[in-house]
């Protein structure tokens, strides 16, 4: 029997249901009908009026998605349609069906080249974390701080990366992580800063200042970048220290980057701090220009940030030009070492390293200008440093990577997101 025969012998059945259906006197919906046999025999019970309803409906959805199951177009029977008493149901059920819509598949947690890890789990768009500060107390303890969907998240590690519990804070946006001795730790937000007694445990807000870079030489002293608020007056920038662990803070009134008292560079920013002990302490100042190049320099201070002199910067078109570095990307960061060994990175890409307390400056992997780039990176000793490193801009993958040998070499430690997800 062809899909022709079943469909013209199904039609003819419906217009037989719905004459019947018409001919019927009200019952109340459920209750059976008992007729006498047209053909004289004896009485036979009907189906209920409302199952006979029903016969109809399925009968009609099976004409509309026969051809369905053969591969043909959808077709609603446009005769029946309009015959039959049930039209009205099976048109809103061919032609607007309620179901929800499915839900967007969850994706993998990608490799630095953007291909998924095959070992991954699938990780929800919600969940996705986005690191922007690392700081690690030695090989093994550490902590990356970042965002995931507007909630400040803060991830620990106790084996040097490869696993990690995962802790919300009460603060949007972790910016800065900075760490002393074996327990104390900060973290610094455009709304708060926070501060963990117990190597990232636990987290208490102390402060409702918004930091940007934060920098402690232990417990008690410390130095940081104010986060701009401009609507409420606040200076992007703005240098600020305090000597109770972070609970109160006073503004410094020497400006880092202004490379001449007379002259200053106000469109010149400090964006990253740096101190190496209670003296020695290394800003780095920049301002995106355009097209991938910007206004550089670095600072650095030996009276615990009473005075401050460019070591380093490269101003062009009339600014001086002192020591060696490049004016290639925009400055993000500096990391700075006790014996003068640092590191920096700018956007999009180009890292540099110095190994005479800032004043020249040399490329660096793993970044390279429009490739990956550095979010944070951290200074153990003079040769292992850890980086949060992303594959191109912003959402692309990012990895947590390491160094022992100074930055000459790195090597993927994780996958941002980190397990546990």
């Amino acid at each position: 029997m062809t899909m022709d025969d079943l469909d013209a012998r199904l039609r003819r059945r419906l217009a037989a249901l719905a004459d019947a259906a018409a001919h019927e006197e009200p019952v109340p919906l459920g209750a059976a009908v008992v007729r006498p046999d047209r053909r004289g025999g004896r009485a036979q019970s009907a189906l209920p009026v409302g199952a006979l309803g029903l016969v109809a409906v399925l009968v009609v959805a099976l004409v509309a998605i026969a051809p369905r199951l053969v591969g043909g177009p959808t077709v609603v029977p446009s005769e029946a349609a309009s015959h039959s008493p049930t039209s009205s149901i099976v048109a809103s059920v061919t032609a607007s069906p309620t179901a929800s819509a499915p839900a967007v598949p969850e994706k993998p947690s990608p490799l630095p080249g953007g291909s998924p890890s095959p070992t991954a789990p699938l990780v929800p768009d919600a969940e996705r974390f986005s690191a922007s500060a690392v700081a690690f107390f030695d090989r093994q303890h550490g902590l990356i701080g970042g965002d995931s969907a507007g909630q400040g998240v803060i991830w620990r590690t106790d084996d040097g990366g490869l696993t990690y519990e995962k802790q919300l804070v009460p603060a949007p946006g972790i910016l800065a992580i900075a760490v002393t001795g074996t327990a104390e730790a900060w973290a610094g937000a455009p709304t708060a800063l926070l501060h963990s007694a117990d190597a990232g445990r636990t987290w208490q807000k102390i402060s409702s200042i918004p930091l940007r870079s934060v920098s402690f030489v232990d417990a008690q002293r410390g130095w940081a970048l104010q986060y701009g608020d401009v609507a409420n007056g606040l200076a992007d920038g703005q240098l600020v220290s305090t000597s109770d662990g972070g609970r109160t803070w006073t503004p410094q009134a020497a400006a880092p980057c202004h490379y001449d008292p007379n002259i200053p560079l106000t469109f010149l920013g400090a964006v990253s701090i740096s101190f190496a002990d209670a003296l020695h302490g290394w800003v780095g100042c920049s301002w995106p220009a355009g097209v991938g190049m910007g206004p550089k320099a670095i600072s650095a201070t030996t009276d615990g940030g009473k005075t401050w002199r460019l070591v380093a910067a490269n101003l062009p078109p009339d600014g001086p030009s002192i020591g060696q570095i490049s004016v290639g990307g925009y400055l993000t960061g500096i990391a700075m070492r006790p014996s003068g060994l640092g590191f920096s990175w700018a956007s999009p890409g180009l890292n540099q390293k110095t190994t005479d307390g800032g004043r020249t400056w040399t490329l660096d992997p793993p970044g390279i200008l429009d490739g990956p780039m550095i979010s944070s990176a951290w200074l153990l000793d003079d040769r292992n440093w850890l980086a949060l490193v992303r594959a191109g801009a912003a959402p692309a993958p990012q990895t947590l990577q390491a160094t022992s040998d100074g930055g000459q070499t790195w090597r993927v430690v994780g996958n941002i997101p980190l397990p546990p997800y």
